[in-house]
C-alpha cells in the first residue's frame, strides 16, 4: 500500500514537471523569436554602465514573457540601484530571497558597492560567476540562474539558484 502511495506522489510530481516544462517551453520559444528579431547582434553586445539601458535590452530580448522577473531596489548602505533578473518558475525563490536579495537590500556597509565586494561580503551562494556579455547573462538566466546588475557596473553577477537539478 505504501508503495502505491509513493507511486501516486511520483506521478503527481511528474505531471507537475510536465506542466511547468510546457510553460517554460512556450516562454523560451517567444524568447527565441524575439532574440532572432533583435535589431543588433546581441551575441557581441557588452553590458553597459547604465542599469536602465541594460534592463531595456533584457526586456526587448525576452519580449513579453510573463515568467521573467526583474526586481529593482537599492543596494543597502550605498543606495546603488540594483536589479535581479530571473525566470520565476526556474529558481528556488526561498534561496534567492534569503541568500541574494535580502543580503543586498539589508547591507549596511557603505563601501560594498562593487562586484567584488558584493560577491565577497554579501552573497552566500556557492556558485557565483561574473560576465560582461549580454549573451552569457541571457544563457545563465535561461539555465535557471539569477543575474545581478548594478548601476555604474559593466558586469553581471550570475548566481546559482536553480529550483531544479541539471
Amino acid at each position: 500500500m505504501e508503495q502505491q502511495e509513493n507511486k501516486r506522489f511520483s506521478l503527481k510530481q511528474l505531471k507537475w514537471l510536465i506542466y511547468e516544462s510546457r510553460k517554460i517551453e512556450g516562454d523560451l520559444e517567444r524568447f527565441l523569436i524575439n532574440f532572432k528579431n533583435y535589431p543588433v547582434d546581441v551575441s557581441d553586445w557588452i553590458l553597459g554602465t547604465q542599469l536602465a539601458n541594460n534592463l531595456e535590452h533584457i526586456k526587448a530580448a525576452f519580449g513579453d514573457s510573463s515568467d521573467v522577473t526583474i526586481r529593482n531596489f537599492s543596494l543597502g548602505g550605498c543606495n546603488t540601484p540594483v536589479a535581479v533578473v530571473f525566470f520565476s518558475e526556474m529558481v528556488n525563490k526561498a534561496e534567492l530571497n534569503s541568500h541574494v536579495i535580502r543580503p543586498l537590500m539589508e547591507n549596511s556597509m557603505k563601501d560594498v558597492c562593487t562586484v567584488e565586494a558584493v560577491k565577497e561580503c554579501l552573497l552566500s551562494i556557492n556558485s557565483i560567476k561574473e560576465t560582461n556579455t549580454f549573451s552569457d547573462m541571457v544563457e545563465g538566466i535561461l539555465a535557471g540562474q539569477a543575474a545581478i546588475l548594478l548601476e555604474e557596473v559593466e558586469q553581471a553577477i550570475l548566481v546559482e539558484v536553480r529550483g531544479w537539478e541539471m
